[in-house]
Formats: C-alpha cells, structure tokens, sequence
C-alpha cells in the first residue's frame, strides 16, 4: 500500500470513528479530506450504518447529507434504518425514511425494521412505523380462496390474520417462479400476503417445535444458487419449496399434487424428504394453533 492510500484508510477508520461517536465537526472535516464514497463497508457496516447503529443523529444527518446510500446493507443485511429501530434511535430513523430508506427492506432474516423494533420493545419507534410499513393486505386477491374447498380456504384465512395482527409483515409476492412450482401455491403466493411470514409448528413425527417462514420466489431461486445440489434432491422427490426452516431445512409441497396433497419437510443432514402433515390444511392448522398459543 502506497503513502497516499495508507492516508486514505486512516481517514476511513477515522469517518467510522466519528460516525460511531457523534463528532459532527470532526466527521465534516475529515469527509472533506476523503476520497470516494461513503457506502464502503468497514467492520460490519458502511459508515451510515455504524452511526444509526450508536443512534447518532447528527452524523447519520451529515453522511446523509454529503452522500450517504440510506438503503446500503451491512452484516446479515442489516440496513441503517434496520439499525437505528433495533437502537430505538426514534430522530434516526425518522431521518432515515426522509432520505429514502425503505421500512419494507428485509435483513437476511427477512425482517423489518418495525420487526426488529417489536423485538427491542421500543415502543416509540414501532408506533412510527407502524404508520409507515406498506399494508400487507394491500393488493390482495381474496378471489383467489374460492378456489378451494372452504376448510382450507377458512384455515389459510385464519392464520394469515392470526400471524399478522400477532406482528408479522407478509407480502404478495408477485414474481415469477425461480424454481418449479404448483399452480395452486403460486396462485396463492401472488395473491395472498404469505410470503415473508414466519412460524413454527410441531409435526407429528417429530417431538420438537419445528421453525420456518415461507419464501419469496427470488428467495427460493438464491437458496438454490447457492446450494445447486438441492435441485437434484427435489425433483428426486417432487419436491417444490415453498419455505425455510431451520438448520437448512425446508417445507415444501408435491411438485405434481394439488393443494391435498401432503406437505414435505427436507432435511439436508440426511437429504431426505419426510411427510410431516397429510395436506396443508393440517399443517396451517397446527401452525395457527402453535401461533394462539400462550407464551
């Protein structure tokens, strides 16, 4: 490293410095000094990110102001509006959305900033958001349930009020399919606010709770991506994935059945997939009745 780029990565270990502690001053003169942009990411978070993090209003207004991306990501997708609500950094956020940040952006958990509020407790900043998340009934097409036979029209119902009202933030996801996919469940998943929610239930076969949330097309393409082996597995056993669940499982539903058919849990320890519920009508029940239970 040359004497002009060594000067460069004191400066950027200085502009994080002065994010993380507040010194507006300092942070101003040094930007000044610095060359190129201010998204670099240094630790875990571009600069923006180290200031909602600390909850430092001043200099998430400076970087903001001098050319900050309010929607860079850091460490598991954390994006500075993310940050500020998990700090309870109420004027941060409220800034962050001035310049842009989206409350819908998703971490690699798929949660929102209003979720990692609900987390924390900061009630304040979950008030705030709550008036600015998009509406997950928005663009829904409950046309599509009459499809279906009415208990399972009435079990997908109930849970995705139960999930939601409960705090979950599900979306219509409206993409193509990136993986094969029944036309039942992608009608369903462009119509219905499904995609994003998380739950856990408890199949019969199994004597532990079993966690998962259901995927959005793009996300189940990714998985693939970067697992490419899966592919050859799930066609091995009709197997169309439908959502995550823990220690790199997924659920999914038969590739060629219908919306009786049984839903599947996949296990990559043994690439196995198991029938965990007779239909899906069972397995959105026992969802809904591990989400009404008391904690």
């Amino acid at each position: 490293m040359n004497e002009k780029d060594q000067i460069q990565d004191r400066l950027r270990n200085d502009l994080v410095l002065y994010s993380r502690t507040g010194k507006g001053a300092q942070l101003e003169a040094c930007l000044d000094k610095i060359e190129g942009g201010l998204d670099f990411r240094w630790g875990d978070y571009p600069p923006l990110g180290h200031a909602a993090n600390m909850g430092k209003e001043v200099t998430v207004d400076i970087l903001l102001r001098r050319g900050a991306c309010p929607a860079t990501p850091g460490f598991f997708g954390m994006t500075p509006l993310i940050l500020a609500a998990r700090r309870g950094a109420l004027p941060c956020v409220r800034r962050l959305l001035e310049a842009g940040a989206d409350p819908n952006t998703r971490d690699m958990e798929g949660r929102n900033a209003l979720d990692h509020a609900r987390e924390m407790g900061h009630q304040e900043v979950i008030s705030f958001l709550q008036g600015t998340c998009k509406d997950p009934w928005e663009g829904v097409d409950l046309a599509v349930l009459e499809r279906f036979d009415t208990d399972t029209k009435q079990a997908i119902q109930r849970l995705l009020t139960t999930l939601i009202s409960g705090g979950e933030h599900g979306e219509v996801d409206a993409g193509p399919d990136c993986y094969p996919a029944p036309e039942w469940y992608s009608r369903l998943r462009r119509s219905l606010p499904i995609a994003g929610l998380r739950f856990r239930c408890r199949p019969p076969h199994i004597s532990y709770s079993e966690e998962g949330r259901f995927l959005t097309a793009a996300e189940i393409g990714q998985a693939l991506d970067d697992a490419p082996y899966l592919k050859e597995s799930f066609a091995s056993f009709d197997f169309a994935p439908i959502a995550e669940g823990s220690d790199g499982n997924f659920w999914g539903v038969k590739l060629s059945g219908d919306i009786s058919s049984s839903v599947l849990l996949f296990n990559q320890s043994d690439m196995l997939a198991h029938v965990a519920y007779p239909n899906l009508r069972q397995f959105l029940d026992d969802i809904l009745q591990s989400a009404t239970k008391p904690a």
